[in-house]
């Protein structure tokens, strides 16, 4: 049997739960350490999110996916800077290995993800139209070290 590509666009939680068997549960310690770890964020940054936030909050109802894609969720990522190394890509190749940490973003919403064996848990919605986009941007700065923690 071959196997089918699946487009991220086109995945619901259901069709993964469906074809994964996986279970949702609701408590994770190794959510809650990820979500609250502390990370310091600099003046720039700060000013930066606070940009952002702006644009978001005058722009949030009229972007598209694309739109909010490149004008807020983008920018955010580039600050943060996954690109920094190759070794990036070594790690989604490992992933498999450990436990997936993830994100989703619908508008000003973010949540977050652990993937665990065939158990994941997601957070509560952070509001990036609030003061929850330095939390957002806490989370995925340690998500960073967390990554960089797990490469060979």
């Amino acid at each position: 049997m071959g196997k089918t590509a699946l487009n991220f666009s086109e995945c619901s939680l259901e069709l993964l739960d469906d074809m994964f068997a996986l279970d949702e549960i609701f408590e994770s310690s190794a959510l809650d350490a990820w979500l609250n770890q502390s990370m310091e964020i600099s003046g720039f940054e700060k000013k930066t999110l606070e940009g952002l936030r702006k644009q978001l909050n005058i722009n949030v109802k009229h972007w598209n996916e694309f739109e909010l894609s490149y004008h807020f969720i983008a920018p955010i990522f580039a600050t943060i800077d996954f690109s920094s190394s190759k070794q990036y890509s070594l790690f989604v190749e490992r992933a498999h290995q450990h436990a997936i940490y993830g994100c989703y973003v619908v508008g000003a919403d973010w949540y977050f993800m652990l993937l665990q064996g065939r158990e994941y848990v997601m957070s509560t919605a952070y509001v990036a139209t609030r003061d929850d986009i330095f939390d957002i941007f806490r989370i995925l700065k340690v998500l960073k070290q967390i990554i960089i923690g797990m490469l060979p």
